[in-house]
């Protein structure tokens, strides 16, 4: 058996208390090096496309949305969908289709714990018909007024009325005059005027058409009756 001095008994202690302390922090060192990276996490949110435009009400466009983790992959999960603007367009909470409700814009939100994204809707009714309401096929004597007006309807691409829109008046050729010669239409997206008929018996029309519109149009028709004639009618 090896006898140790004083000194080197007291190398050989120090030396086993320090090893003592290093296993643990080893034996730590090595199991967080087996607990791998961290769990992913929801880390941002975008939706999908940026922005649409709607020309008619009842239209409607769907939006997505991606959720990404802290590495960039997708992350699971369904995104809760709200408007900011329920007058103009609603939103169904979980699948981002939107319809078109009223003129006007608004954002999109989508929501994902604790994260959002936004996209634009504008609904802006594009005029897409004009037809004849009312006034059409009426007879009186010639040279005088129409004793009802002239009524057209202007509607968008899904058939709901177009207000704000001005539609023009013009009688054809010798066919007498309009008044007022242009009217904008109303909520109810109807537009009218006082038609005279030219001095000339017979078909006379007037043509109706909305500006802007590239061409949209319509016509109404009357028939200017003789004085006999008119006299017979009476």
């Amino acid at each position: 058996m090896r006898i140790f001095g004083i000194g080197e008994a007291e190398r050989v202690r120090t030396i086993a208390r320090v090893a003592r302390r290093a296993v643990p922090l080893l034996a730590g060192a090595m199991l967080s090096c087996d607990d791998g990276p961290a769990a992913p996490e929801p880390a941002s949110l975008s939706v999908t496309p940026a922005s649409v435009s709607l020309a008619s009400l009842g239209d409607t466009a769907v939006f997505s949305a991606v959720v990404s983790d802290q590495y960039g992959d997708a992350f699971p999960g369904a995104v809760e969908w709200t408007t900011s603007q329920p007058s103009v367009f609603s939103v169904t909470p979980r699948g981002g289709v939107v319809e078109a409700l009223g003129n006007g814009e608004g954002l999109v939100m989508a929501s994902f714990r604790g994260l959002s994204a936004t996209a634009n809707v504008t609904v802006a009714q594009a005029p897409a018909s004009v037809e004849v309401a009312s006034g059409d096929g009426q007879s009186v004597r010639q040279g005088l007024a129409l004793r009802e007006p002239v009524v057209v309807q202007v509607s968008d691409a899904g058939g709901s009325p177009v207000g704000g829109v001005e539609v023009v008046f013009v009688p054809a050729d010798g066919d007498g005059s309009a008044d007022p010669g242009a009217a904008t239409t109303g909520a109810d997206g109807r537009a009218e005027t006082s038609w005279t008929l030219g001095d000339h018996s017979g078909a006379q029309s007037l043509t109706a058409s909305v500006a802007g519109a590239g061409g949209l149009s319509t016509q109404a028709g009357a028939t200017a009756l003789t004085p006999e004639e008119a006299a017979d009618s009476i």
